[in-house]
């Protein structure tokens, strides 16, 4: 008897247990707990390029416009309408008339002209403001922006623009973006920060748009995607960007929905012919591309549900991206023989690959390693955290690199990581007397002022050629995202950023 009533006092601990646990897993029907894998490295929109970054930061702040990724269209947000002239080279916009900043404040056009301003002096937004000439407020609820020419990717590019109030980021100078600021106009406002670790998130109950339904964003620093699988199986996370590894075991899981979506980013291996002489040689960087095997890349980080193809720029996302570009299949011969162009038939060593640890990037690495091995080149891996491997890339600090990007809606948004306005903001300068840079800028600038998208076309695949000729950047694969979430909230999924707003709770 004593045993069995051992055995039940256990059995109803351990139901006491699963119940709590059960209980503590139930969601809270205003609230969605979400994570990013780094730490929040500012909260001023226009001091980062971070994917990461801008997945909190596309729930604070908005731009005069905003892009729809999935039925690729311009959307109002803080411009109610806009005007164009008849030459295509001034646009004025009619801001919000009940638009207001997370601090009470009336949203003016003077709060705009200060945020262009802002965004002209960054490099981060300068691939964004490059075609702009000037801009003024007319009145408190006009703005005008006049081009240098017509400019076709004009619109989708000030979409990354973000509107910040004037009043909050000149009382915090040189704290803005360090700590809490009301300064967005978006649906949800900083309500708790710690950077390195959480923040919350909570809906602005003035937004012009109406309130959200999801009142609370929890966001949580999860860098080890096995924890991140953990945290979505136990309910600690509403939705996640699983690995691919744990696509099975969570599809199968059935408390949560998942779907794959085709990501509008490029994973690929960008060189730094600066770093030393061997990568400054052209067919040392040629042999490398030849080398890589793109669909073992995809196999290692992907289970093979990633894109392999030679785009940089995908055309199913981006318009006017090219369809044709040169590139560089997997053929270990071609590599090798390359190589030996270079002067180095018997080998050589290249340096480092720089990368994040236990990501996707470091286990297409591992691969790219071996693979260079097996051509005679070698290089060593060298792991960084993401904000300080982000860092080291824009400032050229690498010899080699595997890493990504996000894609825009426009072709002209690719001039961030090649036109020479961004240096200090791109993995590659192609400045100097090695590459034919000034034609690259020239065509990116043809590309804009063309209003015929076959010409733009034209001028793209010219500059798409050139920039693969050079060999710095090396296509390897679209990455796909595997969305988990809980059952009962409805979430719209989108190639690459995410909008709480249009979420609820079932």
């Amino acid at each position: 008897m004593k045993k069995l009533v051992t055995v039940l006092m256990i059995a109803l601990a351990l139901f006491g247990l699963l119940v709590g646990c059960a209980a503590a897993a139930q969601p809270q029907k205003d609230t969605v707990r979400l994570s990013i894998n780094m730490a929040l490295p500012t909260i001023n929109p226009m001091a980062t390029a971070s994917l990461q970054a801008y997945y909190a930061f596309n729930q604070v702040y908005e731009g005069l416009l905003s892009w729809h990724e999935l039925e690729r269209k311009i959307e109002p947000r803080v411009a109610e309408r806009y005007d164009v002239n008849d030459k295509s080279t001034v646009y004025t916009f009619h801001l919000q008339p009940n638009g207001k900043f997370h601090n009470g404040d009336e949203i003016t056009a003077d709060d705009v002209a200060f945020s262009y301003e802002s965004a002209m002096s960054a490099p981060q937004m300068a691939a964004f403001t490059g075609g702009i000439e000037s801009f003024r407020a007319v009145d408190k609820k006009t703005f005008e922006i006049t081009l240098k020419h017509p400019n076709a990717p004009f619109l989708t590019d000030i979409c990354n623009v973000m509107i910040i109030s004037k009043r909050e980021a000149q009382e915090q100078g040189d704290d803005f973006g360090k700590k809490i600021s009301l300064a967005g106009t978006g649906p949800y406002y900083f309500a708790t920060l710690d950077p390195s670790t959480k923040w919350t998130l909570k809906a602005f109950p003035d937004y012009y748009r109406g309130e959200a339904r999801i009142k609370n964003i929890e966001y949580t620093v999860v860098t080890d995607s096995s924890a991140g699988v953990i945290a979505v199986e136990r309910g600690e996370l509403s939705w996640y960007n699983a690995p691919v590894s744990s696509w099975a075991q969570l599809k199968s899981n059935p408390n949560l929905s998942t779907e794959l979506v085709p990501a509008n980013h490029i994973s690929l291996y960008s060189i730094n012919w600066m770093a030393n002489e061997v990568l400054a040689n052209d067919h040392v960087r040629k042999a490398i591309a030849y080398a890589i095997d793109e669909e073992s890349c995809n196999l290692a980080a992907f289970d093979g549900l990633a894109l392999v193809n030679e785009f940089i720029v995908d055309p199913m996302f981006v318009n006017c991206a090219p369809t044709e570009v040169m590139s560089y299949p997997y053929d270990p011969v071609k590599a090798k023989e390359e190589l030996a162009l270079a002067g180095y038939p018997d080998g050589v060593h290249i340096g480092e690959i720089l990368c994040e640890p236990g990501s996707h990037y470091m286990k297409s690495a591992l691969v790219i390693q071996a693979c260079l091995e097996e051509v005679g080149i070698t290089v060593d891996l060298d792991l960084d955290d993401q904000g300080t491997e982000l860092a080291r890339a824009y400032a050229q600090e690498y010899d080699t690199n595997f890493t990504g990007f996000s894609n825009r809606a426009d072709f002209n948004a690719f001039r961030k990581w090649v036109h020479t306005d961004n240096i200090g903001a791109a993995y590659v300068n192609f400045k100097g007397d090695k590459f034919n840079w000034k034609r690259m800028d020239e065509l990116f600038d043809l590309g804009a002022a063309a209003s015929d998208p076959a010409k733009r076309v034209e001028y793209y695949t010219e500059l798409m050629n050139i920039v693969m000729d050079t060999a710095c950047y090396i296509p390897v694969y679209h990455r796909i995202s595997p969305y988990v979430w809980q059952k009962g909230l409805h979430v719209v999924n989108n190639p690459n950023y995410y909008q709480v707003y249009d979420w609820y709770w079932e």
